[in-house]
């Protein structure tokens, strides 16, 4: 009777020590997957070009100005019109809407935002609308088909005044926007440009970009043909003349990592070394319109599978101890879930390429919980 006793304590010890392995085994995956691979500093991803001026962006990589734009004593936009002229080589037509160029005043969305989507245009800007910040869309858009062609150089003229928008391709109108005016909602804050990414870093653009314009007045249509041909040509000190010129970036140094302001000695733009976002989100919640993409759903069900076994094999070892009921491993085994989730999801924010956002902190605690249910389940039927 002793020797059955001795062998029954004998594989309830066994069975906690695989316990605790596999406990630790979870958790040592869960952080694997959520931090891989650990980057903290990783390279900014954009180069010189080789034979012409200008920039590669080949990933996650980002230009940004160095200093804000802002006037000491007035309004750098006084009357709310603006130009951007952008000259840009799309390398893929991407599905996501990377932004190619940003004028950002620290919050977001950024004021005005260019970007790509497949071989699409799209012009953003700022809203106060209240029914789009329901929809957690606090911006207005609009788009050019067939802009942004794979491989295909472009020259990009956007004008905007008080009433309305309008694009120019090459030199030529190709589309306006009435009632589109994109600086309606500026309210004079000092301005960061940023090149090739958002500011949080999270959506990059892979391209090539040739030059960058800025100015703080709606160009007439002959203004903006004669322009295209002085950038055509290198003809950068008759642009220097132009009225109203803010920024002007031919990207001809070809070398180091600050490109010039031919307008302004200030200015400068930065080619970090290491990317960093400019701005880190911390659990950043889901847009409206990305609940229904194939992506999302498949981390929604990563994130809920993944933290099961956690649930089932930490409330399992628990369970194992005789000390606790049901109700007390339940609160205990979640809390933990949440506890490790947290961690993981604040430290992502971090690591610039990963996400920290808040629908993966309720999938993981949720994960947990069910994996508790499913071993409280397990041990009835055998009762």
């Amino acid at each position: 009777m002793k020797s059955i006793l001795l062998y029954i304590s004998k594989i309830n010890n066994i069975d906690t020590i695989l316990l605790k392995i596999f406990c630790f085994a979870v958790v040592i995956a869960i952080i694997l997957a959520g931090l891989w691979p650990f980057n903290f500093f990783p390279k900014n991803k954009v180069k010189w070009l080789q034979n012409n001026n200008g920039v590669s962006f080949s990933g996650q990589g980002l230009i940004i100005s160095h200093d804000r734009l802002q006037k000491s004593n007035e309004s750098l936009f006084s009357d709310r019109a603006i130009s951007v002229e952008l000259w840009v080589k799309p390398l893929n037509e991407p599905g996501n809407l990377p932004p190619i160029f940003n004028l950002y005043d620290g919050k977001l969305p950024g004021v005005i935002t260019v970007g790509q989507w497949r071989s699409h245009l799209i012009v953003r800007c700022r809203t106060n609308d209240p029914a789009l910040f329901k929809r957690r869309e606090p911006y207005r858009e609009r788009g050019l088909n067939n802009a942004l062609l794979k491989n295909r150089d472009v020259f990009i003229t956007i004008v905007s005044d008080k009433k309305e928008s309008a694009v120019y391709l090459n030199g030529m109108h190709a589309k306006s926007y009435s009632g589109f005016p994109m600086l309606s909602e500026y309210g004079d804050e000092p301005l960061c440009i940023i090149i090739g990414n958002s500011p949080t870093g999270h959506s990059f653009w892979k391209g090539e970009f040739m030059g960058l314009a800025i100015y703080n007045k709606s160009l007439a249509p002959e203004q903006i043909s004669a322009n295209y041909q002085s950038w055509i040509d290198g003809d950068y000190a008759l642009l220097k003349q132009n009225a109203g010129l803010v920024c002007l970036y031919p990207f001809d140094e070809r070398k180091e990592s600050t490109i010039h302001n031919y307008a302004d000695s200030g200015y400068p733009l930065i080619i970090p070394e290491i990317f960093k976002p400019v701005q880190r989100v911390f659990l950043e919640p889901v847009r409206s319109q990305d609940v229904w993409k194939f992506s999302y759903i498949k981390d929604v069900a990563i994130n809920l599978i993944g933290f099961i076994p956690f649930g089932f094999f930490v409330s399992a070892f628990l369970a194992k101890k005789n000390k606790f009921g049901f109700n007390a491993i339940c609160v205990v085994v979640v809390i933990a879930g949440f506890s490790l989730s947290m961690s993981i999801e604040l430290i992502q924010a971090y690591l610039p390429t990963r996400f920290s956002q808040l629908s993966d902190l309720v999938l993981n605690t949720s994960g947990t919980t069910i994996g508790v249910f499913v071993l409280n389940l397990i041990q009835r039927l055998k009762k």
